[in-house]
Formats: C-alpha cells, sequence, structure tokens
C-alpha cells in the first residue's frame, strides 16, 4: 500500500515459527495505520491456540474465527468494530 500506491493491497499476513515473535503486535500497529490512513481494515486473529487481538483491542471474545470455520456463527456475527474508525477484529 505505502510502497506503491497504483497496486490495491488485499491482504496482509503476519506470521512466524515461533511464539513470542511480536505477531500478534505488528499485525495491531500495521491494521491501525491503515485504518488510520482511511482504509477499511479487518484484522484477522489466525492464532486458535492463543489468540490475542481481542486482548489488544479490548473486546469479547465470543465468536471468533473457530466458530466462523466450525459453522457456528456468520462472518457478521464474527465481527467486531473496534473504537478505531475503519478497523474491525
Amino acid at each position: 500500500m505505502f510502497a506503491n500506491p497504483d497496486s490495491a493491497v488485499q491482504s496482509i499476513v503476519i506470521t512466524s515459527e515461533a511464539p513470542g515473535a511480536g505477531k500478534s503486535t505488528i499485525a495491531a500497529n500495521l491494521a491501525v495505520a491503515y485504518a488510520q490512513a482511511g482504509y477499511k481494515t479487518l484484522i484477522v486473529d489466525g492464532d486458535m491456540r492463543k489468540p490475542t487481538q481481542h486482548y489488544i483491542f479490548n473486546l469479547p471474545n465470543n465468536e471468533g474465527l473457530s466458530s466462523l470455520l466450525l459453522n457456528w456463527s456468520t462472518y457478521q456475527d464474527s465481527i467486531i468494530s473496534t473504537e478505531i474508525q475503519d478497523l474491525d477484529v
């Protein structure tokens, strides 16, 4: 997005092989930067063992990716708006 404004970024994946590497913090900060730049942003916490984005943004963790994958909820029920404009988790 910032490197090439003519190319539309659809998704970014943040990953590492080890816990404690800072994936969640980097993903949250990057999502906030995109939202503050005016881009509608959805951050998906794919850590099924130890999700943390709901802690970072002070949100409930009642329904999320695992509920969606198991067809226990819809994507509309799994997405929660944050206090930051244009940023959903």
